[in-house]
């Protein structure tokens, strides 16, 4: 009965101690109590915390309202707020820690320092000789400097972002006409504007003509040298060579050389940009001729196969097959997976059943070779949702060789133009966008692969009713893609073939 007694004793003094010990910890919880004191002096006010029950993990937010709204966290119990305009703030302190958490705030007036600039925009300037322009700001000037501008000259990527009140002079390279936009914007006073106006350029050299031609001649053993027929002069204009072959040139010159392993027919076109104007020839078409005295390629034919739904317009159990030939391919028997076969480059078949289907196909070449190559569809399509819609009942080959499978989604009334180029790719492309309303300033820009997962996604500003975009896919594998954009409103969709 004693040890029963004794040990009962302890369990009541246990019970207690911690009883004690949760009541002191409740107790200094309860006991956090946030404060601060403050002083103003021209454009500053200086916070220095008073508060209790804080301990050295306590963490301060500083949150400063009225005329700009700043928040500063750390473990400091003092902040300066400096640069401030003449006006009334608020300041809110907010304790927390493990052991502490509470918010309180206090109002003061800055006076005696600058007054806020008004929020307007303004410039003025004057032509001089060989296409100079003086560009004068005449905004409303900061005397705090916490006022941001941003000069668009109205050229391919001639811009000076944050830069200083006034920017040099800038020397246009070719006459024309020029839409300069100054950006003003100051976050201390909710300030964001712009103005505009357009300048002629009549006394600097000849505008060149914005074309994608180019002209070639053929040397020996495969050799061949292009001269583009753009006559834009100005330095850092930009040549994109794509040669047909899987190999491009993307900052070229006016003139260049590629040697060709192989004989054959090749389709080459280059996309000239020049950053002194608004010449961006985008998307153009090839020029084609053929190669007869390098080495003959060897006739091995090869192919290679993805299946996906239309994204344009999407149909259940109606699939697609882009098929990747290679040169020497001139026929394929297709054999469906339910006993049926169809002879062609790009067949057509109906099944009587729905289902999961192993699809094959045998390619043949001109020399006589043959090459077979199989998928069964089941490996992806029954890992998405709707397995029912997913399962096939009519596929259609599309010669991706042909550039069946690709394209631009139509819509008689948009007005935007969209290309996508080259197309198909070794993984590099351009995508570019022209026509573009002056009110739209973004464009959100994704693609995915045939299991609609999202492999790139970015958001592009518009400049000057334009966008050229260019996208590195180098490291994904063959197969095809499909490109969202989706701007003011309206979505375009293409498809895009990377094919190495």
């Amino acid at each position: 009965m004693k040890k029963t007694t004794k040990t009962k004793c302890r369990l009541q003094k246990t019970i207690s101690i911690i009883f004690l010990w949760v009541g002191i910890n409740v107790l200094g919880f309860a006991q956090c109590s946030p404060s601060f004191t403050y002083s103003t002096s021209v454009s500053t006010v200086s916070l220095t915390s008073t508060s209790t029950g804080t301990t050295s993990t306590t963490h301060y937010n500083w949150a400063l309202s009225g005329a700009a709204n700043v928040n500063y966290n750390s473990y400091n119990s003092t902040y300066v707020f400096s640069q401030l305009y003449n006006g009334t703030y608020t300041v809110t302190l907010t304790l927390d820690s493990s052991s502490c958490s509470g918010t309180t705030s206090q109002t003061f007036t800055i006076s005696g320092g600058a007054n806020a600039p008004a929020c307007t925009a303004s410039f003025t300037y004057s032509v001089g000789t060989s296409g100079q322009v003086t560009f004068t700001n005449t905004s409303p000037v900061d005397p705090l400097n916490n006022t941001s501008y941003s000069w668009n000259l109205g050229t391919h990527g001639n811009m000076y972002p944050y830069s200083t009140y006034n920017i040099p002079n800038y020397t246009y390279y070719y006459n024309g006409t020029y839409t300069v936009t100054l950006n003003v914007s100051n976050s201390e006073n909710a300030c964001y504007t712009s103005a505009t106006q357009t300048i002629s350029i009549t006394n600097a050299h000849p505008a060149a003509s914005c074309t994608s031609a180019f002209t070639y001649t053929l040397g020996a053993a495969g050799l061949v040298n292009f001269t583009s027929l753009y006559t834009g002069t100005a330095p850092g204009i930009t040549y994109n060579w794509d040669f047909g072959d899987g190999s491009n040139n993307p900052y070229g010159s006016s003139t260049t050389s590629h040697t060709y392993a192989y004989n054959g027919t090749y389709n080459v076109q280059v996309s000239v940009r020049d950053t002194a104007t608004n010449c961006d020839t985008g998307s153009v078409s090839p020029q084609t001729f053929t190669i007869t005295n390098a080495a003959t390629q060897p006739c091995t034919p090869t192919v290679t196969f993805h299946l996906y739904q239309d994204s344009i317009n999407p149909q259940p159990h109606v699939w697609q097959v882009g098929s990747y030939y290679s040169w020497q391919v001139n026929n394929a028997l297709w054999y469906w997976g339910d006993g049926t076969s169809t002879a062609g480059l790009s067949p057509t078949h109906t099944y009587s059943v729905a289902g999961h289907y192993t699809i094959c196909v045998t390619v043949y070449s001109s020399c006589g070779d043959s090459a077979t190559v199989c998928q069964n569809d089941s490996l992806y399509r029954l890992s998405q949702n709707n397995s029912t819609n997913n399962t096939i009942i009519s596929v259609t080959v599309l010669n991706v060789n042909n550039n069946q499978a690709t394209g631009i989604k139509t819509n008689t009334q948009e007005t935007i133009l969209v290309s996508l180029y080259p197309n198909p790719s070794i993984g590099l492309f351009t995508l570019q966008l022209n026509n573009i309303s002056s009110t739209v300033s973004k464009a959100q820009i994704s693609v995915t692969n045939i299991l609609g997962e999202v492999i790139y996604s970015s958001q592009e500003e518009i400049n000057n009713n334009t966008l050229s975009k260019e996208i590195n896919l180098q490291n994904t594998v063959n197969g095809a893609y499909f490109m969202k954009v989706d701007i003011d409103g309206k979505t375009y969709t293409s498809k895009t073939i990377i094919n190495r």
